[in-house]
């Protein structure tokens, strides 16, 4: 019995070891889709990093992120609780902002 487990044993090693490629080129898993930001009259043009490009999938985790409660320190504010999208992302002219504390 124990041959027999011995021998199975080392089927599967070798099985294992020939199921590995090593010619065989890794997957990308992660695709991006480029962004194109189009920039109103009379703004600057932005300095976007060539290792760093706008992607319609940063953007989304960008705005994902900006309204998430996590971020705060007690997980109950958001940026945009306070920060207007509206208002060009401002905190309505307030002096200071709120915060999580009041």
């Amino acid at each position: 019995m124990k041959a027999a487990i011995k021998v199975l044993f080392l089927f599967l090693v070798f099985a294992f070891i020939a199921s590995c490629d090593r010619n065989k080129p890794v997957e990308e898993v992660y695709q991006t889709t480029p962004y194109v930001l189009t920039i109103p009259q009379g703004f600057p043009q932005m300095q976007i990093p060539a290792d760093n490009p706008l992607t319609i999938e940063g953007v989304a985790l960008g705005k994902r992120l900006f309204y998430d409660n996590i971020l705060s320190g007690n997980n109950t504010q958001s940026c945009g609780s306070c920060h207007n999208q509206t208002l060009a992302f401002t905190d309505n002219g307030t002096r200071f902002s709120t915060g999580i504390d009041g």
